[in-house]
């Protein structure tokens, strides 16, 4: 707008812009170091009002840089104590089958008990079915666990992008 110029880092005449060299100096830059000086540069930054010496944001000077930084913190968690336990479950259904049986002297399955009668051998058809099984006691134990972080790649607050200008 009349009046104003982009907040963008240029270099502008020191005496075309003497109102402006007076009240901001090289603060932004020293332009070539004799006949220019910078305006700020604030294209994609977040503004964030000088203090000038309100409690809050103290030891800031007028037009410092700060980076970003996120307040330290940690998570944690952990789950509770299960106690002495073991977990139970069942295979899914097998369809039908027959179970090998060992034989006294080595070998099992049917082609061994059928070449040796009555020494072992197959089961007989046991239809349709399932198995059930334990595991081994895992004793008084907890689990720990991470939390899963989720958001972008920077902290911001709600924002709008605007020219940013300086009046001159």
């Amino acid at each position: 707008p009349a009046g104003f110029l982009k907040a963008n880092g240029a270099a502008i005449s020191r005496t075309t812009y003497a109102s402006l060299f007076s009240a901001i100096g090289t603060k932004f830059g020293v332009g070539d170091g004799s006949t220019t000086f910078n305006v700020p540069d604030l294209r994609g930054l977040f503004l964030r009002s000088w203090s000038d010496g309100a409690a809050a944001d103290t030891g800031r000077t007028f037009g410092s840089y700060q980076d970003s930084d996120n307040k330290s913190h940690n998570h944690t968690g952990q789950t509770a104590n299960a106690g002495n336990h073991m977990h139970n479950g069942s295979t899914s259904w097998a369809g039908n089958h027959t179970h090998a049986v060992s034989r006294t002297g080595g070998g099992s399955g049917s082609a061994a008990a059928k070449a040796d009668a009555g020494t072992g051998g197959e089961l007989s058809w046991s239809g349709d079915h399932y198995h059930n099984f334990d595991t081994n006691w895992a004793g008084e134990h907890s689990h720990g666990f991470t939390t899963n972080l989720s958001g972008g790649n920077e902290s911001r607050p709600m924002n709008v992008a605007l020219l940013a200008c300086i009046k001159i």
